[in-house]
């Protein structure tokens, strides 16, 4: 698989560019299934649900609790499905 360059690399829901930040914190094509695995996040860790939209993505990232990084997983999962890559 080939990368595109980041400027070529752009939301077809949202005609912007496609990072990893704008997937898993604010496409609207995937703001369903980012909210049902927020919820349990902030569920499990409610100091989550306080955290910056960037203070989110940082913890996504870095997580180091077995069920955190499980609803991590299933969130890329879900977002995989919604894209059909799955």
């Amino acid at each position: 698989m080939v990368m595109k360059p980041m400027d070529e690399r752009k939301c077809n829901e949202c005609s912007v560019i496609e990072d990893e930040f704008h997937v898993v914190m604010r496409c609207s094509s995937y703001e369903e299934v980012r909210n049902e695995v927020f919820i349990g996040i902030t569920d499990a860790n409610p100091p989550f649900g306080g955290l910056s939209e960037q203070e989110k993505f940082v913890e996504l990232m870095t997580m180091n609790d077995e069920l955190l990084m499980c609803a991590v997983s299933k969130l890329v999962k879900n977002i995989c499905q919604v894209r059909g890559c799955l």
